[in-house]
């Protein structure tokens, strides 16, 4: 549920700890996209925790669902934390922070992690990672355990593993992280994605379960690279860049043993992304930011008799942002940010079976939020999010509950308690307004919780 950016989860693992700030805000005066990344790589390594399961015809990203509708992605940027509260985050070694929010009313959106790294010797460390992730098109909870070397001051390597409750699609990650004494970072990371598919399959005779109704295995096998980095470029400018690929991979799907009922999907991934943020003086930063995640997916059946709709998918989300951080006073922060975000999609039906997909959802969002914090601790925050988006082509193409376009916008106001720069608490709650003249409306309520130790 975050903004749409900030962290590699290994990267995360190996940063040292903060110093706690002097100031009141002294510990939110930089941006990050590393949890866009984060974000976007769960979606290849969980697979499973997506609706529709690891061969969705959703593809790879999912983004459009019969359970999102048109406040879907207002909802999602107004209750997140900001850029500026993950680069705290992402810059600790331990702790947990939850974040929930009303998305209709019976449903919750929620977005739980926490990270623990201990040193267990002179050189070694041993991480847990937990993930926690519960929205209309997936439902995740990947656990990523860790342990990690350091070669000098300057490099630590690391070996990864996620283990996932459904066997087959378990991953493993190994890698480097560099770090100079004046800033500048490097993290590369290689993983191999579902390594036990086959054996677990194949092997195991997994299909044989009563509630197992297809066989999976793999042509070729998914692996991924991945790197980020940072840099201090002069004393008041920081850059940061992210990118990854996963190399075109093959796997075949099918009932108990007949190949020729069943069906063959190639899938490929790559993101890219990248930071630049001017520190203009102790009291103002800001900066501008790049993303562009794409997927495709092309499923063929095995045989000319096989009930296969064969497709090839292509999806692609690409933003690009301005941001800005101003701190008025000792007690005050105001910050804000400004994206355009496109997100296309294509289906093309092979055989002719159906209409082809050429659909596109543009969006400009906005987000400003003043923030007072008391000696006491006590926080005071008011703010204003908007949602802009419209249907260049395709409405209707992709399944929604209703219209995706349209013109939201919502006042919001939150109270919380930051107890130390360990600790803070934040519930809120809007008031919705449309742009179709359909008046006020209650914007649904929120809490977010943090705990650093």
């Amino acid at each position: 549920m975050r903004r749409f950016g900030t962290s590699i989860a290994i990267l995360t693992l190996a940063l040292p700890a903060h110093a706690p700030a002097q100031g009141a805000f002294e510990e939110l005066r930089h941006a990050t996209l590393e949890g866009w990344a984060e974000d976007v790589w769960l979606q290849i390594l969980d697979r499973n925790g997506a609706f529709g399961g690891r061969l969705s015809d959703r593809g790879i990203l999912e983004r459009f669902h019969q359970r999102v509708d048109d406040k879907y992605f207002l909802d999602r940027l107004s209750a997140s934390f900001s850029l500026w509260e993950d680069y705290r985050w992402y810059g600790r070694d331990n702790g947990v922070r939850w974040g929930v929010a009303s998305i209709t009313k019976r449903d919750l959106i929620m977005d739980s992690e926490m990270k623990v790294l201990v040193p267990v010797g002179a050189s070694w460390s041993i991480g847990v990672r937990f993930n926690k992730v519960d929205l209309p098109v997936a439902n995740r909870s990947p656990v990523r355990l860790s342990i990690h070397r350091q070669f000098s001051s300057t490099t630590t390597g690391f070996v990864r593993g996620h283990v996932d409750p459904r066997k087959p699609g378990t991953d493993f990650e190994t890698g480097i992280d560099w770090r100079h004494p004046g800033g500048a970072r490097l993290n590369v990371t290689a993983a191999v994605l579902d390594p036990m598919n086959d054996l677990v399959f194949l092997n195991f005779d997994a299909q044989r379960q009563v509630d197992v109704d297809s066989t999976l295995e793999y042509e070729r096998q998914p692996i991924a690279i991945r790197a980020t980095t940072s840099l201090p470029v002069s004393k008041t400018v920081r850059m940061e860049g992210f990118v990854a690929w996963m190399r075109p991979a093959t796997i075949l799907a099918y009932e108990g043993r007949d190949r020729a009922a069943g069906l063959r999907q190639r899938e490929r991934f790559a993101y890219a992304g990248t930071l630049l943020e001017w520190t203009m003086g102790p009291n103002v930063s800001a900066g501008a930011f790049a993303s562009t995640v794409w997927a495709r997916s092309v499923r063929t059946p095995l045989s000319p008799t096989a009930p296969v709709v064969s497709y090839r998918l292509t999806e692609q989300t690409t933003a690009v942002g301005v941001f800005g951080l101003v701190h008025p006073g000792p007690r005050w922060r105001l910050e804000g940010w400004l994206r355009h975000t496109w997100r296309p999609e294509r289906r093309e039906f092979l055989l002719g079976e159906a209409n082809d997909v050429d659909f596109l959802l543009a969006a400009f969002n906005a987000d400003v939020l003043l923030t007072y914090r008391a000696a006491s601790g006590f926080l005071l925050a008011g703010g204003f999010a908007w949602n802009g988006a419209r249907n260049p082509r395709g409405e209707g193409q992709v399944p929604a509950s209703g219209t995706l376009g349209g013109i939201q916008y919502r006042f919001r106001y939150d109270v919380g308690w930051r107890g130390s720069e360990r600790f803070a608490v934040r519930v809120g709650s809007a008031t919705d307004f449309d742009g179709e003249g359909d008046g006020m409306s209650f914007g649904g309520a929120r809490g977010q919780f943090t705990l650093f130790w």
